[in-house]
């Protein structure tokens, strides 16, 4: 917001400036120079324009990494893989990723991440390797930073709709 309010400034400046050099051309009476001055101004501010209106508030928020969550019961990892893959780590014990054995059965642990401005959507899908069905951690999160957010996971395939401070966990990203 502070950039458009600077280059607002500098637009402004700038028609103010051609304003001037406009009426003092006009009054000179060189009319060649007044219309090369008049695109030159008009090609500056739709420059300007243009720019303002591509530049974004704030850049995407990046899940991927490895996160340090800690709430009122433990402290663990989770870690968002580039390839769609998702692990928890908990006393040195790794689960999930792309290949892992659940109740004697190979599985995968893959997430789903929606981010909608400052909210977003973190879905932890655990698939079962033969079976149809998988099994879904649907959760809220919220932007806290660049590195770090809160996030509560809701269960049996149901997202919780607010924050309970019992069951949200901060997750704060490790370098």
């Amino acid at each position: 917001m502070l950039f458009r309010f600077n280059l607002l400034k500098i637009v402004l400046l700038i028609d103010l400036i051609g304003s001037i050099l406009c009426f003092f051309l006009l009054y000179l009476k060189f009319n060649s120079y007044i219309l090369i001055m008049k695109k030159i101004i008009l090609l500056v501010l739709v420059t300007l324009s243009l720019a303002s209106f591509t530049t974004p508030d704030g850049a995407a928020f990046n899940i991927v990494g490895r996160w340090k969550g800690s709430d009122k019961k433990s402290v663990g990892f989770i870690v968002f893989q580039a390839d769609g893959y998702a692990y928890f780590e908990e006393n040195g014990k790794k689960i999930g990723g792309k290949n892992f054995e659940e109740n004697g059965k190979r599985a995968s642990m893959t997430y789903k991440f929606k981010e909608m401005g400052k909210m977003m959507h973190i879905d932890i899908v655990v698939k079962i390797v033969g079976e149809k069905n998988s099994n879904s951690l649907l959760g809220i999160a919220e932007k806290i930073d660049a590195n770090s957010f809160k996030m509560q996971l809701g269960y049996n395939n149901v997202r919780p709709k607010t924050f309970d401070k019992n069951e949200t966990a901060i997750f704060t990203r490790v370098k």
